[in-house]
């Protein structure tokens, strides 16, 4: 069997950096723990408090051994959904880029094309049937 190097877009050697684990080890384990029919919630436990894992890494190699035994898609959470996150590092400050963002110019910017709403602490607005907040 051909050790795996990548699993749920996570190298092997971050899994092992961050568990003290590889991935052919945490297939193995859950595997032999009857993980194939638990649920993500359980795999999860099972993690939490059998291998003392913190809770980023429960739900990573969690995803990694659903995706490993195909009962999910790679990107796809537990829910079957799949969902995108952009991130951008900026040279400036976080005040000042947050101030530019929520201005009615910053909004036209990076939300552009979207109808005009407002951002203010506890509101939320809904994009082809998605809220956000």
């Amino acid at each position: 069997m051909a050790k795996i190097e990548k699993l749920a877009k996570t190298s092997n050697e971050s899994v092992e950096k961050n568990t003290g684990k590889s991935w052919d080890y945490w297939i193995q384990i859950l595997k032999k723990a009857g993980a194939d029919n638990l649920t993500h919630k359980e795999i999860v436990q099972l993690l939490k408090t059998k291998h003392k894992l913190k809770p980023w890494w429960q739900q990573i190699v969690a995803g990694g051994f659903e995706v490993y035994i195909g009962r999910r898609n790679e990107g796809e959470n537990a829910k079957g959904e799949y969902t995108v996150t952009v991130t951008k590092t900026l040279p400036a400050n976080q005040k000042n880029v947050w101030k530019f963002i929520t201005s009615p110019e910053g909004l036209t910017q990076w939300l552009n094309p979207m109808d005009a709403f407002k951002i203010a602490k506890g509101s939320s607005f809904e994009v082809a049937g998605r809220y956000f907040w």
